[in-house]
């Protein structure tokens, strides 16, 4: 992509920005703007290396107040993602949330709870990725200002799709975590969560077949290439160009849909444990281990359908349809003119619940699709505090390598994206 695209969309988005929004209105209101230009080399995390050039406006409207001991918030937010060559893929997001925090006078803790409900729309060919959510979150903290700092949290999020309504679910999670902070300026953070998903719709009966079809579009990318076998039936073949959403329970393994066994509930534990260490004054090293096992049932993904621009979501990379171990290494650095510099090397391996497309002859033993995910990643980022009107304003530069190998010839694939960007607090 050339870098004069990048600048004028980055540009158009500035000016927009102001023209649609007010200033903060009063101590207590504020509104942040920012925009992200994104060159990616493969748009859609699949083998079809298909680029674009991808525009990211968000805002966020917030109000905030302290009473004593209290930390109350509300904010209404939203983003828009544009795609330059397949327009009919961009979409919005909205939501609007609530939280309050409580510092106990009696006893060192904090009890705090958040609130939030929000959809996301499309455009009419892809209107099938709609769906609307409400979540909430109670989470105490003990000691928050001691070497160790305990806490607990419990998460539940409920998401109905306006069309895919067999993907209808609720989800939980209970979470304990352990903090410790040395006098050798070293940090370890252990968490242990137990989640559990459950579908509100049963998969589709043996005398059920659910489709909902739309027209091949010239903006919408259709397939082919590297002998891969999208299907065995009519139904899966057509899949990438035709039928968005075709499920018939007795051939539920040959469909563009993979739900799993009959029954509707997931259980899984995830544990992980970082360390962080300060290595002088303007250097920081981190490490991340994550272990996560599922324990009963199998999550339900949409599978050989291009993800809507999102590396993982409960839509196409059911986090509860797999078993992964997972490592993050980090290391951060202040340079001069306060500008911020990380880059770090994220890793997954994940062995999945469901089984792998087969190439098309195999005529071996089916296998579970396994993915191995690296990600290398450079930011730089400098915060600029201006004035009056706008408080501070924010510059960052984002590259990325990505490398997925997978036994699933449609999940096997590379992309390198490199990101502009901007954000503004007044």
């Amino acid at each position: 992509m050339a870098s004069g695209s990048l600048f004028h969309c980055g540009i158009r988005s500035l000016i927009a920005a102001f023209l649609l929004f007010p200033k903060a209105l009063s101590a207590g209101i504020g509104l942040t703007l920012s925009m992200n230009s994104i060159s990616d080399g493969n748009a859609f995390r699949n083998y079809e290396n298909i680029p674009d050039l991808v525009c990211e406006p968000e805002w966020r409207l917030y109000f905030s107040m302290q009473p004593q001991r209290h930390s109350i918030h509300l904010y209404y937010e939203g983003s828009a993602v544009r795609f330059r060559d397949y327009d009919d893929r961009r979409y919005q997001t909205h939501a609007f949330g609530a939280g309050h925090a409580w510092t106990f006078s009696e006893m060192p803790a904090v009890l705090a709870w958040n609130f939030r409900t929000g959809l996301r729309r499309n455009q009419p060919l892809y209107a099938y990725y709609d769906y609307r959510y409400m979540e909430g979150n109670v989470d105490i903290r003990l000691d928050p200002d001691s070497w160790w700092a305990s806490g607990a949290g419990f998460y539940m999020v409920g998401r109905r799709y306006d069309i895919l309504s067999s993907f209808d679910f609720n989800e939980w999670r209970l979470q304990l975590r352990q903090n410790f902070y040395l006098p050798t300026r070293t940090s370890l953070i252990g968490r242990f969560i137990l989640g559990r998903e459950k579908f509100m719709n049963p998969a589709p009966q043996a005398d059920e077949i659910e489709s909902i079809v739309a027209e091949p579009s010239e903006s919408r990318p259709t397939g082919g290439g590297k002998g891969y076998q999208k299907g065995r039936n009519k139904s899966q073949q057509a899949g990438r160009a035709a039928v968005l959403f075709a499920v018939a329970a007795d051939s539920l393994n040959d469909s563009a849909v993979d739900v799993g066994i009959p029954g509707r509930e997931v259980l899984q534990w995830t544990a992980s444990l970082r360390a962080a260490q300060a290595l002088g004054e303007r250097t920081g090293l981190a490490f991340e281990g994550r272990y996560r096992k599922p324990l009963s049932g199998e999550g339900r993904t949409l599978r050989y359908q291009d993800s809507g621009y999102e590396d993982e979501d409960f839509l196409f990379d059911d986090p509860y349809s797999y078993q992964s171990r997972e490592g993050t290494i980090e290391l951060s650095r202040l340079l001069p003119w306060s500008v911020q510099f990380k880059t770090g090397f994220d890793y997954a391996d994940k062995k999945y619940l469901y089984a792998a497309g087969l190439p098309e002859g195999y005529d071996g033993q089916e296998q579970s699709r396994r993915d191995d995910r690296r990600l290398f990643w450079v930011v730089l980022t400098k915060q600029i505090f201006v004035g009056k009107w706008v408080r501070m304003m924010r510059l960052n530069l984002y590259a990325a390598r990505i490398v997925n190998k997978s036994n699933d010839a449609y999940f096997d694939y590379k992309a390198n994206v490199f990101s502009l960007g901007w954000g503004l607090s007044l």
